[in-house]
């Protein structure tokens, strides 16, 4: 159960790193260093650094050898493993203020201890420690198999091909207005964290183990960047600034590095998932700040490379004062359906209401936008206009071309119609039965609107907005899993279905779907995961309220 000894029964390393990463990860490696050619090394905040970007960014292979509750001792016997074990072209280590206040302390209960291959130390003393430690969990490891999931769960929070955390849960809860962020996450709302007990007294273990890696990286030609991530507020405020300047001072004697630690991303709890650990979105950030990836947003004051020759500047600057820079924007979001004086009350709305309406917005100052100035505004930072709007429609009913769209077009609105891929151009029967069906726009019609540089036609799904009355048996009105569904039936026929969307906007329109609304508003964590994993970047429910967007947080 912590890997020590391989897993050749079971091949789940997701457990065995969740037990002890240190141990697995080095087992897992001693099969697959081959795939790898560089490495990230430190805590777990080490995990924000995406593999994937800095693959792109230095044209390598990454391996994440982060591990929880590690002190500077391990992070350097690991780096040391690294480096000459595996002879890696680049290295990334993570620092940070918790590195400095405790240096090598042991552990008895098996999840921190270090392989023998890291720390020299007995191989039988080892091996003999772990077996006796494995029976109280082996009989969890064989109860958690049977109730494995395809996302993550307490017991398997790894991602064994690239070392890092499984985010696709976290990564997906929805960011909004900061009080909601407090009330659902009420550990934010302390204005300062007591620092940790030892505080800041292995500044000079910690330094001299970094000149150690500096060292032994340029003996070894080496490629190393040494990153000091954002802290929130909080926790910079458990510090006097003279604490801070010191560390950073005495850092900088030994190494060259990127400091992220007191910027803007402090004093917003969104931009973290708990009190220490930044999100994987503000990895991407310092990624792209280090990179110069401009297609990447991050705030103006966003990150520094400090040497020896700048740190007194710096850290007069960071730590005695801080900016504050606009990063949200509200954005109140419309929904329509069918535009006529008739029909199912739920879901149509009387022209001459739908005009009068549109001159409202007008005459109020708000503009309205599309969902790519939206992806635009969080991903990469682009302005929006001062008031904001999205006007959308669900289904894909002709009256929006016939009624909705003369009207957009006289006050040069921008909108969004979410249609469904089975529906588009059926003018007078449901599919292919007898019943009698609200008449949907043909792809002609939809071109036309797109063309107009005004409609954007996006996905209500292909086919998963069924009708029990017309689609039966077990008809599937939602994205969600049938009743009695297998996890797997369910993962295929959500992606067969936005493969089908996709290629017919691909086809049809010459856009990909990166934008959805769920049938009847109703998703779940899973939804949300498997759609983001396929490329969506923005989905709707219906909660009433006004959104938020933050810039850098993909999850507003």
């Amino acid at each position: 159960p912590f890997g020590a000894f391989g897993d050749p029964l079971m091949d789940w390393y997701s457990f065995d790193m969740t037990n002890n990463p240190r141990v697995a990860k080095i087992v897992y490696l001693d099969k697959h260093h081959d795939e790898y050619d560089s490495y990230i090394v430190g805590c777990s905040s080490a995990n924000g650094y995406s593999t994937e970007l800095l693959n792109k960014y230095l044209g390598a292979r990454f391996y994440n050898l982060f591990a929880y509750g590690c002190d500077m001792y391990d992070i350097g016997a690991t780096a040391r493993y690294a480096i000459e074990e595996y002879h890696p072209k680049n290295l990334v280590v993570n620092l940070g203020v918790t590195e400095a206040s405790e240096y090598n302390v042991d552990s008895d209960d098996g999840m921190n201890d270090l392989h023998y291959k890291v720390d020299g130390s007995s191989p039988l003393i080892f091996y003999k420690g772990f077996a006796l430690k494995n029976y109280k969990y082996i009989a969890a490891k064989l109860r958690d198999r049977r109730s494995d999931t395809w996302l993550p769960q307490k017991f398997d929070v790894f991602l064994p091909s690239s070392g890092e955390y499984d985010k696709r849960a976290r990564d997906v809860e929805h960011i909004g207005a900061l009080p909601k962020y407090f009330e659902d996450n009420p550990d934010f709302q302390r204005t300062t964290l007591p620092p940790p007990k030892n505080s800041l007294l292995y500044t000079r273990e910690c330094v001299e183990t970094l000149r150690e890696i500096k060292d032994l990286c340029d003996e070894n030609d080496v490629n190393v960047y040494f990153i000091f991530p954002p802290l929130l507020r909080s926790q910079l405020n458990g510090y006097s600034p003279d604490e801070l300047a010191d560390y950073m001072t005495a850092l900088a004697s030994a190494v060259d590095f990127w400091d992220f630690s007191d910027t803007t991303i402090s004093d917003d709890p969104r931009y973290f998932y708990d009190a220490t650990h930044f999100r994987n979105a503000v990895g991407d950030m310092m990624l792209a700040r280090i990179f110069n990836d401009d297609e990447v947003y991050r705030p103006d004051d966003f990150g520094e490379f400090v040497t020896a020759d700048n740190v007194d500047e710096h850290v007069r600057r960071f730590y005695t004062s801080h900016s504050v820079i606009e990063h949200t924007a509200k954005l109140p979001v419309l929904l329509y359906h069918h535009i006529a004086d008739t029909g199912d009350p739920d879901t149509f709305t009387p022209v001459e209401l739908f005009e009068s309406h549109m001159k409202t917005l007008h005459d109020a100052g708000y503009t309205p936008v599309s969902f790519r100035e939206v992806v635009d505004y969080v991903y990469r930072g682009t302005p929006l206009p001062e008031k904001p709007v999205c006007i959308t429609f669900d289904d894909g009913y002709l009256s929006n071309y016939t009624e909705a769209f003369p009207v957009l077009k006289r006050y040069g609105f921008k909108a969004t119609i979410f249609a469904i891929g089975t529906t588009v151009g059926q003018s007078e029967h449901y599919k292919d039965t007898e019943f009698p069906i609200t008449p949907h726009f043909n792809w002609d019609q939809a071109r036309e609107m797109r063309d107009s540089g005004l409609i954007n036609i996006e996905s209500h799904t292909y086919d998963m907005h069924q009708h029990p009355e017309y689609d039966s048996p077990n008809p599937r009105e939602s994205v969600l899993a049938l009743p009695g569904e297998s996890e797997e039936d369910y993962l295929a026929a959500v992606t067969a279905d936005y493969n089908l969307m996709r290629d017919a906007l691909l086809q049809e329109l010459g856009h990909p779907s990166e934008i959805l609304a769920y049938p009847k508003g109703a998703f779940d964590t899973r939804s949300e995961a498997l759609f983001r994993s396929l490329g969506i970047k923005v989905t709707l429910g219906v909660q009433p309220g006004v959104n938020e967007l933050v810039m850098g947080l993909p999850q507003c």
